[in-house]
């Protein structure tokens, strides 16, 4: 199996409505072959915004990516799925 590499930016988690690090864990389980890179890097085609809150402010770091998916409390690209939804619909995006 190929390696899948994402790079991940978190938000300040200032008011979580979600687990985000339970969310990270979930992903990891249902792609085993998952390997996450800062979002400070070049090493990945795929951004992960992971918000804790409907706010949705994770900032989008400088970089070239083909792909970007952004978590906002219980919403996956501005689409409503639950917490329980949450790793499921990521990783059929990715």
């Amino acid at each position: 199996m190929e390696t899948l590499k994402i790079a991940v930016k978190f938000c300040g988690n200032c008011n979580p409505a979600i687990d985000v690090c339970a969310l990270v864990e979930a992903l990891r389980q249902r792609l085993p072959t998952l390997q996450i890179v800062p979002s400070d890097t070049s090493e990945s085609d795929v951004l992960l915004l992971l918000g804790a809150c409907t706010i949705g402010c994770t900032t989008r770091p400088a970089g070239n990516w083909r792909k970007t998916i952004t978590v906002a409390g219980e919403t996956v690209d501005h689409m409503p799925c639950g917490e329980p939804m949450l790793a499921e619909t990521i990783a059929k995006k990715l």
